[in-house]
């Protein structure tokens, strides 16, 4: 869903149903860069490129997936829907591409569309702030099936 994360971190394996309503963001994996402590000095996270890639763990049954993946970060709430005001951020977006899976793609069917998406200008991510990956579903609502997103980040902090 658009409020809470399929999984918590920065980059890693995280398995998804493709049963997101249509033209809703859905958060794949989201992680909040560490704000810091009395021992630890907070340090902004700048991140270089993004690499996604997927693949089908259970028959995907009910249509085909079509997802819009994007790079959502900045935001001070993991909720795709937080708002800026005085005491809250919005999340901003990159777009990273498409994906796709057709109707019945069976266990072990991949996905190599995605080359790693590098920025030309590292992205900063500051402290207490959220970095997610969204897949939105442009498709139709699947009835079910299980997709594993490979996450891998090129990054670091300073």
């Amino acid at each position: 869903n658009n409020d809470t994360s399929a999984g918590i971190g920065f980059g890693g394996q995280f398995t998804v149903q493709p049963t997101l309503t249509a033209g809703t963001d859905g958060i794949v994996c989201s992680f909040q860069i560490p704000s810091g402590s009395t021992t630890q000095t907070p340090k902004n996270l700048f991140i270089k490129g993004v690499k996604i890639n997927s693949s089908v763990n259970q028959t995907i049954t009910g249509g085909p997936v079509l997802y819009a993946y994007s790079l959502a970060y900045g935001h001070t709430s993991e909720a795709m829907s937080t708002t800026t005001t005085q005491t809250s951020k919005a999340p901003v977006r990159i777009p990273l591409g498409y994906e796709s899976f057709a109707v019945n793609a069976v266990s072990g069917v991949t996905s190599t569309f995605f080359p790693t998406m590098k920025f030309t200008c590292p992205i900063m991510v500051c402290p207490g702030e959220y970095v997610s990956i969204c897949a939105k579903n442009l498709g139709v609502v699947t009835s079910g099936g299980l997709i594993t997103v490979n996450i891998s980040f090129d990054a670091f902090y300073d």
